[in-house]
């Protein structure tokens, strides 16, 4: 077997966004018990939602995760409205890619 070199690819994965039904609890979890930090809280009133970045390094130096809390959400995401997005983030361009 030949010994190959691996090179870091030229994007990284940015963050990924996870539906919560409960904004509070979910926070608790993921700095008390997780350690992590909130980087961002950003509330729009206009589309009743609020994303919050959490992570355990800054956005801009490793993959993070975007917790999205729609307000008017009254039952419990099944698998299939679930909304997992992967962002990659290009080193070169450093414009997130939504895939």
């Amino acid at each position: 077997m030949t010994e190959q070199t691996l090179s870091m690819p030229d994007f990284r994965l940015d963050h990924t966004m996870l539906r919560v039904k409960d904004l509070d609890r979910s926070l608790d979890f993921y700095t008390r018990i997780l350690g992590m930090k909130i980087h961002r809280k950003t509330e729009y009133p206009e589309g009743r939602f609020t994303n919050t970045f959490v992570g355990y390094i800054g956005e801009d130096e490793g993959t993070n995760i975007e917790l999205t809390y729609n307000w008017d959400q009254k039952k419990t995401t099944s698998r299939g409205t679930a909304g997992v997005i992967w962002r990659l983030k290009c080193r070169m361009c450093m414009r997130p890619v939504s895939i």
